[in-house]
């Protein structure tokens, strides 16, 4: 019994997806001196298929308020797709839904990577047994075939905006790397939190209390 919940153990580990980001950070040094409190952020994501955008606007939001001290809201729905906005227009419709700064997702590019596995075999247990005057042992293995696995990376660019000054606060770029049982919310999902992990960790937005 003790081997099968061992291979089961593996079978779920194996089967459950995970993804990691990386990042890399600079803030603009005319903000290091200066403490701003935001409390209305815009997620914007600008890509051209809307469910996708919807998607990834909303986990953000949905990320940023349960870690972060500040209300996020998606730019889909402050900035619907039907018509193009002058700078006039979206001035106004921040200010109006009391919007200070806005978090721009640019997405970069994405790839797929192949690795090798190489066969192994694991000696699991043995048995003892006498016949006659010869003694016999038994060894029992359990092994894996060579295999493939695949790793999704996915590269973006993060800048945050103040509205006052209209400059970039802080910029990034991020890779995650998911492996071949994430899907499309493990990545994004994993991307908001070290965003936003990064964002506490730098002193820009306070963690939620």
């Amino acid at each position: 019994m003790k081997y099968f919940k061992y291979f089961l153990f593996l079978t779920i580990l194996c089967l459950s997806g995970c993804a990691i980001t990386y990042l890399e950070t600079i803030k603009n040094p005319e903000f290091s001196q200066i403490k701003k409190e935001y409390k209305n952020l815009l997620i914007v994501f600008p890509f051209s298929k809307i469910k996708t955008r919807k998607k990834v606007e909303q986990i953000f939001v949905k990320e940023f308020n349960r870690l972060l001290n500040i209300k996020a809201i998606s730019g889909i729905e402050v900035f619907p797709p039907f018509k193009d906005y002058n700078q006039q227009e979206i001035t106004e419709i921040l200010i109006k839904n009391n919007i200070d700064s806005a978090l721009i997702l640019t997405f970069q590019s994405c790839d797929t990577k192949e690795h090798y596995i190489p066969q192994f075999y694991s000696a699991t247990f043995g048995s003892i047994s006498q016949i006659g005057n010869s003694i016999y042992y038994k060894n029992f293995k359990y092994g894996q075939s060579g295999y493939y696995t695949y790793e999704n990376i996915v590269n973006f660019e993060i800048s945050l905006f103040d509205r006052e000054t209209d400059k970039i606060v802080w910029l990034a770029v991020s890779t995650t790397e998911g492996d071949e049982f994430c899907n499309f919310v493990d990545i994004i999902k994993s991307l908001a939190d070290k965003v936003a992990e990064q964002l506490i960790k730098e002193g820009i937005i306070e963690r939620k209390k």
